[in-house]
């Protein structure tokens, strides 16, 4: 599952340009991101339907989100449930990365 991160919303997508620019990441990574930003605020998608609707490998599509992991774009998060049993887990994506520094302290 994909959750995103809240954004204005209207009818054109508006995304930073330092991500459209960033030279740190692959051509596909900012794509991937563009995508995902695009969508309404707390859009949740399953990573099978998105390498379905996109045409996109499983080892592909987690190449890049491990990509943007490492770049600060992406996190991992683990879900539990109220007794502390295992329920899922879900990335979470961000316009602006947070620093490396962020990253080891959380």
């Amino acid at each position: 599952m994909i959750v995103k991160i809240q954004r204005n919303q209207d009818p054109f997508a508006r995304i930073d340009r330092r991500l459209a620019q960033d030279t740190n990441l692959s051509f596909a990574a900012r794509g991937l991101m563009t995508y995902l930003l695009s969508m309404a605020d707390n859009w949740t998608i399953r990573l099978d339907v998105l390498r379905r609707e996109n045409g996109i490998g499983r080892d592909a599509l987690r190449t890049l989100f491990k990509e943007l992991q490492a770049k600060g774009y992406a996190e991992l998060y683990t879900e539990k449930g109220g007794s502390g049993q295992f329920k899922g887990t879900f990335w979470l994506v961000r316009e602006v990365p947070i620093s490396e520094p962020e990253r080891k302290a959380a």
